[in-house]
């Protein structure tokens, strides 16, 4: 569903003649050299991000809420690169871990894994919950060997601030009603049900908003480039 395409020799050097442009210019970012198509569609993206809120159980022992893993891509479009929007390719939500990471390993092969080496090779999460489950998972995999499978988690950009949920709720909301807009959902409906019911610490908004939130404050689909510097030896 979704191929790596590669710069032809004249795509790079229009690419690097950009990075130089941009050094000059004291530009800080420029697209990557690659993007991604989806093969069905022919739409295009910068790259891809998977994320995961892990599920969660109310402090009053009632019903928690279940986990949730999700794609997001960013859309290669008519805009400027470092203003792209995103849409959720794919969703998914259970209350036990092992289908959570099974459903995690179905979105790779569906979405593109293998195709770049960085590509879903880490998902957005929080690393420090579930540590024991995910690390013998992993084990698992490396015993069977499929190594190259493991689930890498990186934290979104600001996990450890008291006020992460509240944040990161605020930024979807910021790209969902921003015009044009930031952030669709792309025909998934249980991201859509469980934004508009809103419960605080739900696994899906956690795990959406933190991507989003990373994304717009640090554009990973994107080179960073630095001014060229000239020191004048005495």
């Amino acid at each position: 569903m979704i191929k790596l395409v590669k710069p032809t020799e004249i795509d790079y050097l229009r690419y690097q003649s950009m990075v130089d442009d941009a050094q000059c210019k004291g530009m800080r970012l420029t697209p990557k050299a690659h993007h991604y198509e989806n093969t069905e569609t022919g739409q295009q993206y910068y790259d891809l991000y998977g994320t995961i809120g892990w599920p969660y159980e109310d402090e009053d022992k009632k019903k928690g809420l279940p986990g949730y893993v999700a794609i997001v891509a960013v859309v290669k479009s008519t805009r400027p690169a470092d203003q792209a929007w995103f849409r959720l390719m794919d969703e998914a939500e259970s209350e036990y871990l092992i289908v959570l990471f099974q459903k995690i390993q179905e979105m790779r092969d569906k979405f593109g894994f293998g195709e770049h080496p960085d590509l879903l090779k880490t998902f957005i999460g929080d690393p420090d919950k579930n540590i024991t489950d995910l690390v013998s998972y992993n084990a698992d995999l490396e015993r069977f060997g499929k190594k190259d499978r493991e689930i890498i988690l990186a934290p979104p950009l600001d996990l450890y601030d008291t006020e992460a949920f509240d944040n990161y709720k605020r930024s979807m909301e910021t790209a969902i009603l921003n015009k044009p807009e930031r952030f669709a959902f792309g025909g998934n409906s249980i991201l859509r049900t469980k934004h508009h019911e809103y419960r605080r610490n739900n696994p899906a908004v956690f795990a959406i908003g933190g991507l989003i939130h990373t994304l717009l404050h640090t554009t990973p689909w994107m080179d960073q480039q630095s001014e060229n510097m000239f020191v004048v030896e005495e």
